[in-house]
């Protein structure tokens, strides 16, 4: 089981990979979310298990989806927060937004910030996928949780992904601002559970994020 996590991780990298390639003759940057991002953290990445390829291009959204077209690959629309690509069998989430914009002035808030919040020139081993700044993965991944939790499942996963994004990144994150926002969202209790179930289980160490 574990060699198979690991033969399609290298897969569905390689293919992320090219991907952003594809685009960067073009000159679109491509930001990756979720999964392939989060893996970063680990001790092991390949040991994390990644499906589709969640990305960002910032102004270039339609852009990036007229070049696929373009460029022979299949498109779908799919609705107003991402279109899906796929890419040589990999399936990609071009996103527009972060979170769920409709009906919700909160979000659009929160989403204007993270915004301003993911530029980065930092990238993924020697590719074209750049990684987001370490405020934005720490506000974006909670977020991420949060609806998980509300609207699907939350599991063990989830909470390696925080358990080692916040080893990672402990220094470098504003947590004063962090918790400020997660405030405004509404998810500082939802933090305060995952933290101690962190601590508890997997032994991270939260001094020094208060």
């Amino acid at each position: 089981s574990v060699d198979n996590i690991v033969k399609r991780y290298e897969h569905r990298k390689t293919l992320s990979f090219g991907f952003a390639d594809l685009l960067a003759q073009d000159g679109v940057k491509v930001y990756g979310l979720k999964g392939l991002s989060l893996s970063q953290y680990y001790p092991i990445p390949e040991l994390r298990e990644c499906g589709d390829f969640d990305c960002w291009m910032g102004g270039d959204f339609q852009r990036g989806n007229r070049l696929a077209i373009e460029k022979g690959l299949k498109f779908d629309p799919f609705d107003y927060r991402h279109s899906v690509i796929n890419y040589k069998g990999l399936t990609i989430e071009n996103h527009r937004y972060f979170l769920v914009l409709r009906g919700n002035n909160r979000n659009k808030r929160l989403e204007r910030y993270l915004i301003d919040i993911i530029q980065s020139e930092n990238r993924l081993e020697n590719s074209n996928i750049f990684l987001p700044s370490s405020q934005f993965q720490a506000q974006f991944t909670i977020l991420h949780m949060m609806h998980h939790f509300l609207y699907e499942s939350l599991i063990v996963r989830h909470l390696l992904d925080w358990r080692y994004l916040v080893e990672a990144e402990k220094y470098n994150v504003d947590w004063r601002e962090f918790n400020h926002k997660c405030e405004d969202a509404g998810v500082l209790e939802f933090v305060a559970a995952i933290n101690y179930l962190c601590v508890k289980f997997f032994g991270l160490d939260i001094s020094g994020t208060q």
